[in-house]
């Protein structure tokens, strides 16, 4: 029985998790926070994880297939080179990290960006699975966009990494937000204004202290006033960029993840009536949840080792 290693290497956080091959169960999972000032840190970090992650498990080196990488970067798939970091991590531009990782950790290594690989998971075993056409935002540090078309990449390349930086809103007229400029060229973008980071900033200027975003959802279902009232307006701006991208996309699913969406059940049905976007009469987008959370990354970056005929479902829902 065969096993591989899934790691998803975020801006805040490098989770890795031993994902059985044949079953896609998740055994073991560890996660600590992004040691990312140079690629030196960050490999060592990573080949210190998986070392400890198989010694935990109980799995001996020759039973691993190889490690799949989650990565928020433009990726080369064949040869497995990262670029376009935008400065999440001490990771240079076109830097070959499949090829190094091969070489330290004598183990194959295949490597994709982030939100595709969890809009891949979401689509084989999550939310998004037997929707033809699925978009997942992952609504985190910030926001990541990943498509998927019969659980398959429309594209070769990571093409849409940055659509997260769509205009939402005019700049300057939340001064929360707008004191420090996104590193993107669109001022007011939902990136900006609908990651996790963005709504954090705006309830800390209200509330002041430490306060977080699962704080704020508490409050405002406990109804507070002022809670309730920044809920709503934050989904105002993810409804703008929904609606956008409906019409860019035609999908038939939305997964919403990420660490906001944890507190976003209550609202799917306010979600739902600003999001009016249709591309033809009786077409409808449904808006749902990560069903995968966490381990979306985890388990689609292991999925690229999987056998595709293993897990592909082809009993699509109709539009």
């Amino acid at each position: 029985m065969g096993y591989v290693i899934g790691a998803d290497i975020g801006g805040t956080r490098i989770k890795t998790g031993l994902v059985e091959l044949h079953s896609n169960r998740i055994m073991g999972v560890r996660v600590i926070p992004t040691a990312g000032e140079n690629e030196e840190m960050l490999l060592n970090c990573l080949q210190k994880e998986i070392q400890e992650l198989t010694e935990d498990s109980g799995i001996s080196r020759n039973e691993l297939s190889g490690i799949g990488i989650s990565i928020g970067s433009y990726i080369f798939p064949e040869s497995g080179i990262v670029d376009s970091m935008c400065g999440f991590m001490g990771i240079s531009d076109r830097y070959p990290l499949k090829e190094v990782l091969e070489k330290r950790l004598d183990l194959p290594c295949k490597i994709e960006n982030d939100a595709r690989l969890i809009g891949y998971a979401e689509s084989m075993f999550g939310a998004a699975k037997g929707y033809e056409r699925a978009l997942t935002l992952t609504l985190g540090t910030g926001v990541g966009v990943g498509f998927v078309v019969n659980q398959e990449f429309p594209d070769k390349d990571a093409c849409i990494h940055l659509s997260g930086h769509i205009k939402v809103r005019e700049f300057g007229k939340e001064s929360a937000l707008d004191s420090e400029r996104c590193y993107c060229s669109v001022e007011g973008c939902l990136e900006s204004t609908c990651s996790g980071t963005a709504l954090q900033k705006m309830g800390r200027q209200i509330f002041g202290g430490d306060i977080t975003n699962a704080e704020l959802f508490q409050m405002a279902g406990d109804g507070e006033r002022k809670a309730l009232k920044l809920i709503e307006k934050y989904l105002d701006y993810l409804a703008i960029g929904l609606n956008q991208y409906i019409y860019v996309f035609a999908p038939d699913v939305i997964v919403l993840g990420g660490g906001v969406s944890k507190g976003l059940k209550p609202y799917l049905s306010y979600i739902g009536s600003r999001v009016k976007a249709s591309i033809r009469s009786g077409y409808t987008t449904e808006i749902k949840l990560s069903e995968l959370n966490e381990n979306s990354g985890i388990l689609g970056a292991a999925s690229l080792f999987f056998e595709r005929s293993q897990w592909k479902n082809e009993n699509y829902k109709p539009r």
